[in-house]
This record gives structure tokens, sequence and C-alpha cells, in this order.
């Protein structure tokens, strides 16, 4: 007997719209508990295959102007030659997985709101793995790029927090987060933080004593930096790194979704997790277990520009960590 309920079979206990708000959550709207890597990156069209080749613009065509002295020598001058040439970034789909069990008590109970609570629960933790191979790896898994913090060391887009001074300065003065990014031509739009780096924000006092991001202490606060987002996620990915904030041109890191949120029900399995040795007895228990799967892909890109041609580091993303022995 099989120990798979069809997706038809269960309608009313997985309502379409779920569906829907968990990939859409994971991915795009809740830039708190889904993944902020995938919201202020950029989506590419949908995969076709397990792999996808993206072309990285990494020799750039120049203009010259003709140097005939007179008019004649311009009509025959001797034309300098210019070329582009593009290098492909490989995009791997990777499974990302959820597993759910859940009493079917708690489903039949038509007070308790369970769909609510799950969904929010499995676009937090998608949002959490992806976050987590997105900006800090993956080691030893197939086909995951390195990350944006292991590329940041690379760069040397690195400072440790109170190198240049306070958060302000750290983040947005002269060798700072954004700075680093501009100086090999990207424009940083967006960043990411740990929550505790509001405290850091809110401290923060011009020369009268007035809070730079508190307008009122009666309103919430829009933390923004040089006009660009400050995101916040909730999700847990930023809290067992020692990184406080990641800067950078988002644009460049892109994703493709390979497969949508796939759903199985199971209802007769014995599930074990390999690492904690949990064990359920989904008949036995008079369990069912949501089995979520997605596949996504993604890679940051470092294309070549007029100011950055020779740097062979450049990196669109910049690192601030936590202040050594802190």
């Amino acid at each position: 007997m099989s120990n798979i309920i069809e997706y038809n079979d269960v309608e009313t206990l997985i309502p379409i719209e779920h569906a829907q708000d968990i990939i859409g959550g994971v991915a795009q709207r809740d830039t708190v508990n889904g993944s902020v890597a995938l919201k202020l990156g950029k989506r590419l069209p949908d995969m076709t295959s397990r792999q996808k080749e993206i072309p990285n613009l990494s020799l750039m065509a120049f203009a010259y102007l003709n140097e005939g002295q007179t008019f004649n020598e311009q009509d025959t001058y001797l034309r300098r030659l210019s070329k582009s040439a593009w290098n492909n970034v490989m995009l791997t789909a990777q499974e990302i997985y959820c597993f759910v069990p859940i009493s079917k008590n708690s489903i039949a109970d038509s007070n308790y709101r369970v769909w609510d609570n799950v969904k929010e629960q499995i676009v937090q933790r998608l949002g959490a793995a992806l976050d987590e191979a997105i900006l800090f790896g993956a080691a030893g898994v197939a086909g995951i790029p390195p990350s944006i913090y292991e590329r940041c060391v690379t760069s040397g887009n690195v400072i440790d927090y109170g190198d240049i001074g306070d958060i302000y300065d750290d983040a947005l003065g002269t060798g700072g987060l954004v700075n680093l990014i501009e100086e090999q031509d990207y424009s940083p739009n967006g960043y990411v933080a740990k929550n505790r780096v509001r405290s850091f924000l809110r401290g923060l006092r011009n020369a009268v004593g007035t809070p730079i991001f508190s307008a009122s202490p009666q309103s919430p606060n829009n933390y923004t930096l040089d006009g660009h987002p400050i995101l916040f996620p909730n999700n847990g990915v930023l809290q067992n790194h020692d990184t406080l904030m990641i800067a950078g041109d988002w644009s460049n890191l892109v994703y493709a979704i390979r497969q949508d949120i796939e759903y199985q029900l199971l209802d007769q399995a014995t599930l074990r997790d390999p690492q904690t040795t949990d064990t359920y007895y989904l008949a036995q228990q008079n369990m069912v277990a949501l089995k979520v799967i997605m596949r996504v892909a993604w890679n940051t890109i470092n294309p070549i520009s007029a100011g950055n041609g020779g740097n062979a580091l450049r990196y669109p993303f910049a690192v601030l960590k936590e202040q050594t022995g802190s």
C-alpha cells in the first residue's frame, strides 16, 4: 500500500493559497521570515534543466578617438581594434526540503489555525536554509558555488566593526563597506544585518545630540543607509556567524527556480532524522507528515566595467564582522 496520498486527495488539508503563499514568502514577500538573499537578489527565468549557464561580461569593448593630425590623415587613420568577451557562470539547481510531522488531531481541530502556523514555519526554515547556503556556504555539497562571505574574504572586502569608527563610519565612511564596493565600480543597493545592529543605529546622534535613526520614539524606525534598505532577517541565519552586516549590489546575486514547491503528504511512513535520531511512526502515532521540496539555483557574478577592468578580485559585496574577541 502506497504511503503517498496524492495532492488531489488532500486539497482540503493543503489549501492552494497556502502553497502560493509559501513560495512567495520564501522568495519575495516575507523579508523577515523568508530568504533575504532571494528578496534582494535578481530572479532569472525558471530553469528547464538541472544546470544553466549565464554570460558574465569579462572583457569590455572600448572606443577611441581618431587621432589623425590632419583631415587627410584622419581619412586613412589606422583604427585600433576592440573586443568584448564573456565567461560563463554556472547555475546548478539545489534541493531545499522540509519535513513537517503534524498530529491529525491538530488538523481536525477547527479552532486551531494549523496551516497558518505550518506555513510560517516552512517559510522560515526554507528561507534559512537558502540564506545559509547563499551567504555562508555549504561545504562539500556538489554544485554549490562559493558563498558571498567566502568571496568577500578572497576579495579583501571584509572589515571589523570599529575599524573605521562607529557603525555609520564602518558602513558609509572612507574605507567602509560601501566605499570598498564603490572602489570596484559597483553601487550597493541593500544591506542585511543582525538584529542587534538596530541598537547601534539607534545610538547614533548628530552634533546636537538628536538621534539620527529615531525620528520619534513612538514611531517604528525605517532603517536605511545611503537611501537603501537594511533587512534584519528573523530566520536565524546571521546568529551563528561573526557577521554583523553584508552590503552589496544585490543585482549581481542571481537565482532561478528549477522546481516550484512540491508537496507530498505521508500517512504510513516511518520518519527518522539522521542527526537527532528522532523517529516518528506516523500511522501508530496518528500523525501525518508534510514533505515540502523546492529546487533553486544561484550564483554571484562580478561583471567588468569601465572602472574595474584591471581588478581581477573585483566583487560587488562586502562584510562587516564582529570585533575580534567580542
